[in-house]
């Protein structure tokens, strides 16, 4: 058992000083949670994440309810808007590793972001302009009277790309 040393000058606790059970636990508890405090705002300076990304990444160090308020708190600051996150998020996904809105969905349910905020950050999302305007291109070509599909099976959205073509 540790305690923050900042937290030890400002109780002014010395070595060899006698405390209380209950003192102690709540020096303890304090410390935890100062600490995870400390260390949330390190991973957040690191990068953006959910909510649930810095809890389970905090629970790993120190105690669930320390986890929890620096977590808590990080989020009250407005450090953490998971609203938000989600959007940025689904944006990357779909950029970088060329997947279907519906994938991006999913691959962000598993980081522990709640559905209703995945549904609702989908939600209007436009897939790039490129990937339509070749499918657009292909079913315009004199040479292609029939086309079965709009092969791109890198980007995984070869159904969706199609139906926004067709409805063009």
């Amino acid at each position: 058992m540790s305690l923050d040393s900042e937290l030890c000058e400002i109780k002014h606790l010395k070595a060899g000083m006698e405390l209380s059970d209950a003192e102690l636990v709540a020096l303890v508890r304090e410390s935890h949670i100062k600490r995870a405090k400390s260390r949330a705002m390190w991973y957040l300076s690191r990068g953006d994440m959910a909510k649930q990304t810095l809890f389970d990444k905090l629970r790993r160090s120190f105690p669930d309810y320390a986890a929890k308020v620096a977590a808590d708190r990080a989020e009250e600051l407005g450090y953490i808007n998971d609203e938000a996150y989600a959007k940025r998020r689904l944006q990357r996904i779909i950029d970088e590793k060329k997947v279907s809105v519906r994938m991006a969905k999913q691959l962000l349910r598993q980081e522990g972001i709640d559905p209703d905020l995945v549904d609702d950050a989908a939600e209007g999302l436009w897939y790039d302009a490129s990937a339509l305007w070749d499918a657009v291109s292909v079913l315009e070509s004199p040479a292609e009277k029939v086309i079965q599909k709009v092969h791109t099976p890198h980007m995984g959205r070869e159904f969706e790309i199609m139906m926004r073509a067709m409805s063009r």
